[in-house]
């Protein structure tokens, strides 16, 4: 079954994925970028081409996403990936509860998301916090194509999978590193245990799960990037890092009262229920 990493662009999924992926797929727990493979983006490419679905055509993709889902599950065996995906879209369910064991949605306050948007897509400021209050948003230049509308509607998107949704905020994910990874691994052997089998258990290993904490620090992958680069930065400019600034991209500094205002006003509800507000 799935377990979906999902969030608004640039709201931490790549650091959840790299957690996850270095814990269960590394042979100690130490991070590298080619373990982000074990752990693909959904639609993708190649998952629509093995059941003979064009990837470009749009009607065929969000019709299949269900079907094109069965080949990553399998009996008794837990695959993550990672989406910007809407839950549902065009009154179509993104997944179901037969091939979807859970997700863990990782959620960031839209200011600072509006900021690290504009870094990683090269689009002004000001047009970044358009796109994120845009409920027809959708990611240029994918294919197949991904539909993730506003920040608020992917967020509330994923709040209809109820009990089988953990709601993380990226800022516990970097201040409270330790303590929200072990909670984590908590809420997947709990629906582990009621999905797939009872005898599932996840004994957190300290040593690795500490090698993870330190080799998947934001200062360690911008270093990783620094040094060998990274594919999935879309930036052709050498200068414009995937790893910017990370919890020092801080909306106080950057934000004018305009944009600030427009985002809240806009947001108000969810960042109040979130504590952002």
């Amino acid at each position: 079954m799935i377990m979906w990493l999902a969030s608004y662009p640039k709201s931490g999924n790549t650091m959840l994925r790299a957690i996850f992926s270095s814990y269960f797929h590394s042979p100690d727990g130490n991070f590298d970028f080619n373990y982000l493979n074990t752990i693909p983006q959904f639609p993708n490419n190649e998952a629509y081409e093995k059941i003979g679905i064009d990837p470009t055509d749009e009607n065929s993709v969000v019709k299949n996403y269900i079907n094109v889902q069965k080949i990553y599950v399998k009996e008794k065996n837990l695959q993550f990936l990672k989406t910007h995906s809407l839950f549902e879209n065009k009154n179509i369910n993104f997944t179901n509860k037969t091939n979807t064991l859970g997700a863990i949605y990782v959620v960031r306050d839209p200011r600072n998301v509006a900021l690290s948007y504009s870094h990683h897509f090269d689009r002004s400021i000001d047009r970044s916090v358009d796109l994120i209050l845009d409920e027809n948003n959708f990611l240029t230049g994918r294919i197949p194509i991904h539909y993730i509308g506003s920040w608020r509607t992917n967020y509330l998107s994923w709040k209809k999978l109820r009990d089988r949704c953990y709601f993380v905020k990226y800022e516990d994910l970097v201040k409270k590193k330790k303590e929200t990874i072990i909670k984590l691994f908590k809420f997947i052997e709990k629906l582990s245990r009621q999905y797939i089998s009872k005898d599932i258990n996840i004994n957190v290993d300290l040593k690795r799960l500490d090698n993870v904490i330190e080799t998947t620090s934001f200062e360690n992958m911008k270093n990783l990037e620094e040094k060998n680069g990274f594919k999935e930065n879309p930036n052709r400019n050498e200068n414009k890092k995937f790893f910017n600034l990370g919890i020092n991209n801080r909306w106080e500094k950057r934000l004018d009262f305009i944009k600030k205002a427009k985002i809240e006003n806009n947001f108000e509800k969810e960042m109040k229920e979130l504590g952002y507000l």
